[in-house]
């Protein structure tokens, strides 16, 4: 199950920086229509979301439930493209420019982080220093398939943006 599941999150990461790749330089930093975030401040809200994952990994607790009962309604709400969020500030975008490269590379590191992280600890257990609203607390996997369905999420966000 957690193999799968690393395999899953590893394609749509790779799935993300492909198109992020395609992306001219010159565009990366502009926005394509009003009120949308540029593809470099997708990218950043991706390294940001990422890079606090593995400290709510670290404290867990065993429970009595499939480690992947929450994946599926985790999907419901990520892959529901017609829904809109706003990102809370710790994850949202600064307005500077970004350097495509230095964003392409800071984004590989966080996600083989995640993975380093996941494959240290039991992927069953729940996680108990954050809590997501509606879902409650999620185990080590279900942490894991949010990160692999919202990077799908801004993947579908930046292939919409294309030019």
């Amino acid at each position: 199950m957690l193999e799968e599941t690393i395999e899953e999150y590893k394609s749509s990461i790779q799935q993300f920086l492909q198109v992020l790749a395609a992306v001219d330089v010159e565009r990366f930093n502009t926005m394509p229509f009003e009120g949308s975030w540029t593809p470099g401040q997708v990218a950043e809200h991706i390294i940001l979301s990422l890079q606090g994952v593995p400290h709510m990994l670290i404290e867990a607790k065993p429970v009595n439930r499939a480690a992947n009962e929450k994946c599926e309604a985790i999907a419901g709400v990520f892959l529901n493209f017609d829904l809109k969020f706003k990102a809370s500030p710790a994850i949202t975008p600064s307005n500077e420019a970004k350097n495509k490269e230095v964003i392409m590379n800071k984004l590989r590191q966080v996600s083989n982080r995640m993975i380093e992280t996941m494959l240290l600890y039991d992927y069953t257990e729940e996680c108990t220093l954050a809590e997501v609203p509606t879902l409650g607390f999620l185990t080590r996997l279900e942490w894991l398939c949010l990160a692999n369905y919202h990077i799908q999420k801004h993947t579908h966000q930046l292939r919409q943006m294309q030019y």
